[in-house]
């Protein structure tokens, strides 16, 4: 809080404020701020005075906000003022194959390597309904979330297995693995962000059988929070938001489909 602007002001006050002590001479030179904004100032280093101290704060003013990054790829993110500041990181999801043919992509990893923070993304479908694939994992945050494996459907011809939900703390839902009857080929449904993984589809193998794919792992989830002074005010983040899980393909002479295409990751940043 601001020191007043006027009227009495005391070395307590002074002293509650800075946390220099109660002896003048020791903020010669010292950093300040005003309270109508965050450009920082320094005290005398020669005579310095009780009136060189109103309307001053030892902290630039805050404005609380949030900052969403949603798009694949690099993205860059000044640090404003704050007194605590959150990141929140997906990784992305895992795709989803329509068969046994295991031709989808893993999801993108999202990090920020100057904070040591990764959301690992989620493993692509192995095609296999028995086999479960896993989702990514997370290192460097305050919490670390690893994404939702895919889910595993026996004896259920007719019917793709599902994809990993992306990690907790809000993380993306897997794509719906699809029935249909037999003799038909349906895409996965996609999952949703961030980090949720395809589902799997089904395809039509001309023999009045409908075979079918599965999901793939979720995309992981880290969390940390920094107070004041652990970042610098002003500088610039890069961040990279991990790319979506391709779909794979059946390849198959009757009618191609497709597992689900994972999701891509995310970022949220909030300060207060």
């Amino acid at each position: 809080m601001a020191l007043p602007t006027s009227g009495p002001l005391s070395m307590t006050a002074i002293n509650t404020e800075f946390g220099l002590g109660t002896n003048l001479n020791a903020y010669r030179g010292a950093t300040y701020y005003l309270s109508t904004g965050t450009t920082s100032y320094t005290f005398p280093s020669g005579t310095i005075s009780f009136s060189n101290f109103y309307g001053t704060q030892s902290r630039p003013t805050v404005t609380p906000g949030t900052q969403t990054y949603s798009t694949s790829g690099s993205q860059t993110f000044t640090i404003p003022a704050f007194n605590t500041l959150t990141i929140t990181l997906w990784g992305g999801g895992g795709g989803g194959t329509a068969s046994s043919t295991a031709n989808a992509g893993n999801g993108g990893d999202s990090y920020i390597t100057s904070l040591s923070l990764i959301a690992g993304g989620g493993t692509a479908s192995n095609g296999s309904l028995t086999i479960p694939v896993s989702g990514g994992i997370a290192s460097g945050g305050d919490t670390n979330s690893s994404g939702g494996s895919s889910y595993i459907l026996t004896g259920k011809s007719g019917s793709g297995g599902n994809g990993g939900n992306g990690a907790t703390l809000s993380g993306g839902a897997g794509g719906i693995g699809v029935t249909t009857g037999f003799n038909q080929s349906t895409n996965g449904n996609a999952g949703t962000q961030p980090g949720g993984a395809g589902g799997g589809g089904t395809y039509n193998n001309g023999s009045g059988f409908a075979f079918t794919g599965a999901g793939g792992g979720g995309g992981a989830c880290c969390e940390k929070t920094y107070s004041y002074g652990n970042l610098t005010i002003g500088s610039t983040l890069t961040i990279f938001i991990g790319y979506a899980g391709t779909q794979g393909s059946d390849n198959n002479p009757h009618g191609t489909s497709y597992g689900g295409a994972g999701s891509s990751g995310k970022c949220v940043i909030t300060w207060s």
